[in-house]
């Protein structure tokens, strides 16, 4: 796959890219070119910040769609390999392990050495709260952070956390 050029890019460097998109599809370089150059103005920021539309109103429909799709993927892998993206990662899939842990551990010391009537009140609501703070904050951070379209959805996941852990302690007091 081409490197998405720098956010400080000139148009020649753009314009480079834009040519090996197409090529990396296995489009003709002439066709190639004829696509790169409708990108008259415009520097490296001006592409990561392209919309779909806006790529579909200067290279076509379908070239302008392809187009997006490939710099938005090539964004989010370039987000993917930098420190933060590795960081929040990682912490986002710990803290769902942890949680997951926590919960294993808990429903294994209540619900198996506890009769099923007393399972219930001694459950630790706070020690699953607690977990549970951590996995949503890693997700509406990463959410966040992400250059990508399912950035959205991560973070409104880690909001819903938070929202019903919200209700559950309102439930427990």
């Amino acid at each position: 796959m081409p490197k998405l050029p720098a956010p400080s890019a000139g148009v020649k460097e753009v314009r480079a890219y834009l040519v090996q998109v197409p090529m990396s599809q296995d489009i003709s370089a002439d066709v190639a070119d004829e696509i790169a150059n409708k990108w008259r103005l415009g520097r490296g920021s001006e592409l990561h910040d392209a919309s779909r539309t806006f790529l579909q109103d200067i290279f076509g429909n379908y070239n302008g769609w392809m187009l997006y799709r490939i710099v938005e993927e090539d964004a989010l892998e370039d987000w993917q390999q930098s420190p933060i993206g590795i960081v929040t990662f990682y912490t986002m899939i710990g803290a769902i392990i942890l949680t997951a842990c926590l919960i294993l551990q808990d429903i294994i010391r209540y619900f198996f050495n506890t009769p099923p009537q007393k399972c219930v009140q001694k459950i630790n609501v706070p020690l699953l709260l607690q977990a549970s703070s951590f996995t949503r904050l890693s997700m509406i951070t990463y959410g966040i952070l992400t250059p990508s379209s399912n950035g959205p959805p991560i973070s409104l996941g880690g909001f819903l956390l938070a929202f019903f852990s919200a209700v559950a302690i309102l439930g427990s007091l």
